[in-house]
């Protein structure tokens, strides 16, 4: 790729040899930095804010970053989205409204995280004023994609120009977030940053402000260029936000709006995960409101939505691991041979290989997830190709494989900092929106054909549209 050689692995024994190795023989942050990143989400992203993210994501509990206000906050941002966004029409069984899905995940979807890791009164800061925040983040994440694919592919003269838009659109909304922050949630003195008001930040945003006023590691730094030093404070926790909202917001989405497509073709399916809702018990109600009738078995729940509720929702998480199993990329991680020995590494059926300097090794997760270890590799299958172990974890039902045959949330190679909250948020995305459509919802026929040309989930050949009843709760 862009004139460099890669070796694409998708070996057991290989793959648990690419876990072990250290950055000093394989290098995450020179691949990263190779393929365009620097400009796209700036040197704080790439060799401080991705560490601090993980940091700060492994010492929280979920519930504590996803709180009961954040959850609550989702279905506020439907309502508003299919206000502000939707087509609608009033008939007699109620408003009939018509919503491109992953536009809709996408926005909602960036809105939750701004309230789930940031606050709400930034996120208001930012999202009720007239010049569409919303829209210029989302064109920022599309151009990125645009951008890396160029860089991934092309000689860096060649796919300068590009990068460079998205560098000056980068710089743009860092500038933006910078005065929102000074103006809903910071108290700036010199060059010290705190947050203003217990209620106004969550414990990830203090955390976070703690971490960027410590400046770069000895490693970020020995490994940054430029080095981050004099990179005022308030900047790089802009720079923080931006890396998160690029991380958090778009493969929740993605995934999200592919799992509702998928219970919408496979009726069967979306009927077993209403039902599923129709067994949550709501404190303080009565049963006969929180769960579905059996003359309206398709009825909304009633009543606010909490972690623990949605840790209990066993088939959605199936069919969300289904639906990740079937539109990961076919090459979702990449590291750069940085050792002058080279990556040295055995296959299980015992060749022994060397991977030079300069190479780059990729995972290939697509070939993984379509292996014929898997009943029907092709197919929509949630109860062949899952299971719960002993101690409650969704594994891979695959004879004679081991955690390598799925890798999405932490399974196999796959170490995702947000592993303990993502899932949360696809599950309250698409609970949502099913509570919000009842028995009403559809997709609009015929249904695209998954891409997979933008990274790193595979998204539609075009335009996916539901339409559904929208009913006043």
């Amino acid at each position: 790729m862009a004139g460099n050689r890669m070796v694409l692995i998708s070996d057991e024994k290989a793959l648990t040899q690419y876990q072990a190795a250290k950055e000093e023989t394989l290098s995450l942050y020179d691949a990263i930095y190779d393929f365009g990143f620097k400009e796209t989400l700036g040197p704080e992203n790439v060799y401080s804010g991705a560490l601090t993210h993980k940091r700060i994501l492994r010492g929280l509990p979920a519930p504590q970053i996803l709180s009961e206000s954040a959850l609550r906050s989702v279905e506020a941002h439907f309502l508003k989205y299919i206000s502000e966004n939707c087509t609608s029409a009033v008939k007699e069984d109620g408003i009939t409204v018509k919503a491109e899905v992953f536009h809709m995940m996408r926005s909602v979807s960036l809105d939750v995280s701004l309230c789930t890791f940031v606050g709400d009164s930034f996120a208001r800061e930012v999202l009720d004023k007239k010049d569409k925040f919303r829209e210029r983040f989302l064109e920022y994440q599309d151009l990125i994609e645009d951008a890396t694919a160029q860089a991934t592919v092309l000689p860096r003269v060649l796919s300068s120009r590009i990068l460079n838009k998205v560098r000056i659109l980068r710089a743009g909304l860092v500038a933006e977030i910078v005065a929102a922050l000074e103006k809903s949630c910071l108290s700036i003195k010199g060059s010290e940053v705190s947050a203003e008001g217990k209620e106004a930040v969550t414990e990830f945003f203090r955390q976070m402000i703690e971490e960027a006023g410590k400046g770069p590691s000895d490693y970020e730094t020995e490994n940054t260029k430029p080095k981050l030093n004099g990179i005022p404070t308030v900047h790089r926790i802009a720079e923080y936000i931006i890396g998160l909202l690029f991380a958090a917001h778009k493969n929740v989405a993605i995934t999200s709006a592919q799992v509702v497509i998928m219970l919408l073709e496979h009726p069967d399916a979306k009927l077993r995960v209403l039902k599923e809702l129709s067994s949550l018990r709501k404190g303080g109600q009565d049963e006969s409101k929180s769960k579905l009738s059996s003359s309206s078995p398709l009825a909304f729940l009633e009543g606010d939505l909490r972690v623990e509720d949605l840790n209990r929702l066993h088939f959605l998480d199936k069919c969300i691991q289904e639906t990740l199993r079937l539109i990961q990329h076919s090459i979702g991680s990449m590291r750069k041979v940085r050792s002058n020995k080279g990556f040295h590494f055995r296959t299980s059926d015992g060749r022994k290989l060397n991977v030079p300097r300069s190479y780059y090794v990729g995972v290939t997760n697509a070939v993984i997830g379509r292996e014929k270890f898997f009943a029907s590799p092709e197919n929509f299958d949630p109860d062949a190709h899952f299971k719960r172990d002993e101690r409650g974890k969704l594994t891979p039902l695959v004879e004679g494989r081991d955690r390598h045959s799925h890798i999405p949330f932490s399974g196999g190679i796959h170490l995702c900092p947000g592993f303990s909250v993502a899932p949360l948020l696809i599950k309250a995305l698409v609970v949502e929106w099913f509570r919000l459509a009842a028995d009403s919802g559809d997709i609009e026929k015929p249904v695209p054909k998954l891409n997979f040309e933008r990274a790193t989930v595979a998204q539609r050949d075009g335009p996916c549209y539901l339409i559904f009843r929208h009913q006043e709760r």
